[in-house]
């Protein structure tokens, strides 16, 4: 692990103590990158911990110093924007009993965020849509849908009332440091989440002496 100083305990993680011999002394200044401290080692050798030894100084972080997982944790904090979902009839009522198409829209995003001092850009790509459509019903696919009448995607609601409709989009990624051109995997996923609000109705049909245009307040209009 890096720390200013030697760690306490075998495994600490939290604040540091001075221990005999630590080279206690200004960390370097690094500009815009980052400066990383020393590096420390302990190894567990036949289940007994040995002490932490110094075997790196403190340096300026450069590219290569960045890790896929640094990369993983940093994706997984990025704004990405929700796919957009969308219901169709995109009115905010359904009928009972009938098929609500669903679709996602959306497609791969790119975002530049700062590792250790260094510029990496990060594209993300949709691979999988987890809807729940607020009844106890769920779907899980990696076709995003498609709008009404080609929908691949719909569900039928059983019951009047009101849902909430929620999409959960799994990412997968890419990465590029600095002006690097190679391209290199994201080791995990990221999530982002959508929903909606939507009311479920029940219409019954009526015979009627006039269309609803000339008497609104015929009944079924």
């Amino acid at each position: 692990m890096r720390a200013p100083i030697c760690p306490l305990g075998p495994h600490a993680a939290g604040p540091q103590l001075p221990c005999p011999g630590d080279p206690v002394e200004p960390l370097p200044e690094c500009g815009d990158a980052a400066t990383l401290p020393p590096l420390w080692e302990a190894a567990v050798p036949d289940a007994v911990v040995t002490p932490w030894r110094l075997v790196g100084p403190a340096v300026c972080a450069t590219p290569a110093d960045i890790t896929p997982a640094m990369v993983l944790s940093a994706f997984r904090r990025l704004p990405l924007a929700p796919s957009p979902l969308v219901v169709q009839p995109d009115r905010g009522w359904v009928l009972v009993n009938k098929p609500t198409v669903v679709h996602a829209e959306g497609g791969p995003q790119t975002v530049v965020t700062t590792i250790l001092g260094t510029a990496v850009t990060v594209t993300a790509t949709p691979v999988s849509y987890a809807w729940d459509f607020g009844d106890g019903a769920t779907l899980s696919t990696t076709d995003p849908g498609r709008p009404w009448p080609d929908g691949t995607l719909a569900h039928a609601y059983t019951r009047l009332g009101g849902y909430r409709l929620t999409l959960t989009t799994t990412w997968s990624a890419t990465y590029t440091v600095a002006a690097d051109p190679a391209v290199h995997m994201v080791p995990g996923t990221a999530t982002t989440t959508s929903a909606t609000p939507l009311e479920v109705r029940e219409r019954r049909s009526h015979l009627v002496g006039s269309t609803c245009t000339e008497d609104p307040g015929a009944p079924g209009c």
